[in-house]
């Protein structure tokens, strides 16, 4: 080649490499797997570094066998090698002469700040690098972000704002943006907190098959959210209240979930999930939150969702779903602690079984429900972060495991969303 050409081209060709958004590592490519379990890390630290210490202590204790890998994407992960702090995918790999008997092999550093933003975009993108790095025949996924169920970020977004006559209107949502001293939940911790609807986090995970997802986030175990995503993965864990920000207990999920992967996915997700309560129930989660022995939780068979809306349409059809215009007044289990304008989320099942009368139709519903609810517990009560920044504790009465909007509650702040959902489409037109 000609020298000239060389030296004029040589510092755009390192340009390059320096500013690479990639930076795959490890120089020698990981053994095969099997199984992997996959954390994606939205919450932030230090809760998500507490969450992967968790899941760091299974693994050293020996939980996983040949084939089955933890990989995790932790964003502003401070690097002990390097001394940088960038998003990462790194691998949980026992080591004996590691500190805690396990190490944190990197296989991917970010560029600084990339990725790190909540987006369809980067989450196919960090989800997509993930599975090429450590590529399995068995996926399972943990989100650990916040969540409100079907609600649509839009709907969320402002927390004061001028209505059409010139008078401030303030959003039901905007005392969770202020500073406050009670327990946290994984509901909204900021103003500034990028926000992700349903739909863009399907078409963001749908390129894979996963055996199951479990979604570390509040009031996730949403019909209506569920039913968007019941072609994403077999099954879903999730919690139709909210969860306190600990989330779930990392360490005896990955102890518990490897067990039996293999052989039994269905009662090893029910093994993760009694774990999840029975942690809260005992008070595991730290002295801030021993008082408050919160958690309630569902393992949700996506296959047999098509079901359940087909046996609360056929109730809807027959024109035998009466209309309860004050549901908590009626008695119907609800879900959080909102105030203002009305509740949002109520127990699926008890909704159904005070609203029809017919009693043939809503034995058929009941028996689909169990055949899609493959396991379901929780504490005496849960914890709500809402209203009034002191927080409230409900008492459980009737559990079902999915939560559900009810079109003539009384709030007309999310009737026009909720009209939009494919759940509402698919049940009541």
């Amino acid at each position: 080649m000609n020298r000239k050409l060389v030296c004029r081209f040589l510092p755009l060709v390192v340009a390059v490499i320096l500013v690479g958004c990639r930076e795959p590592v490890p120089p020698v490519p990981p053994p095969p797997a099997s199984h992997v379990f996959f954390m994606y890390d939205n919450i932030g630290s230090p809760y998500f570094g507490d969450d992967v210490a968790e899941a760091a202590q299974a693994v050293a204790s020996g939980a996983l066998r040949d084939g089955q890998r933890v990989v995790a994407y932790h964003r502003n992960y401070s690097d002990a090698e390097t001394g940088e702090v960038r998003n990462t995918i790194y691998e949980l790999v026992r080591d004996d002469s590691a500190e805690g008997g396990v190490a944190r092999r990197v296989l991917m550093r970010y560029a600084v700040g990339e990725n790190s933003s909540l987006n369809g975009e980067n989450l196919n993108r960090v989800v997509g690098d993930a599975r090429e790095l450590v590529p399995a025949d068995h996926y399972g996924f943990a989100f650990g972000s916040h969540g409100l169920g079907w609600v649509p970020k839009s709907n969320t977004y402002t927390p004061t704002r001028r209505g059409g006559n010139g008078q401030s209107y303030e959003h039901p949502f905007a005392e969770l943006w202020e500073p406050r001293e009670n327990p946290r939940t994984r509901f909204f911790m900021s103003e500034s907190f990028v926000k992700l609807d349903v739909s863009e986090f399907v078409a963001a995970l749908d390129d894979w098959s996963w055996d199951f997802m479990i979604l570390d986030d509040c009031f996730m175990s949403s019909i209506e959210a569920l039913y968007d995503m019941r072609r994403l993965a077999d099954y879903i864990v999730a919690s139709p209240t909210e969860i306190m920000i600990p989330g779930f207990p990392y360490g005896r999920v990955v102890s518990t979930l490897f067990q039996s992967w293999e052989s039994g996915l269905e009662a090893s997700l029910a093994g993760v999930a009694d774990a999840f309560v029975e942690d809260y129930r005992t008070g595991r989660s730290g002295t801030l939150y021993r008082s408050l022995p919160c958690a309630t939780v569902a393992v949700v068979k996506m296959s047999e969702l098509d079901a359940l809306a087909r046996s609360v349409r056929d109730i809807v059809q027959s024109g035998s779903l009466v209309s309860i215009a004050d549901p908590v007044a009626a008695g119907i289990q609800v879900y959080e602690g909102y105030s203002r304008p009305a509740h949002i989320f109520y127990d699926l099942d008890d909704y159904i079984a005070r609203a029809t009368t017919n009693a043939a139709l809503y034995t058929a519903f009941g028996a689909q429900l169990r055949r899609t609810v493959t396991f379901a517990d929780h504490t005496d009560n849960f914890y709500s972060d809402y209203p009034s920044f002191s927080g409230s504790i409900v008492t459980v009465k009737h559990f079902s495991g999915l939560n559900a909007f009810i079109p003539w509650s009384g709030t007309t702040l999310f009737t026009a969303d909720y009209q939009q959902t494919n759940w509402y489409k698919d049940i009541y037109l």
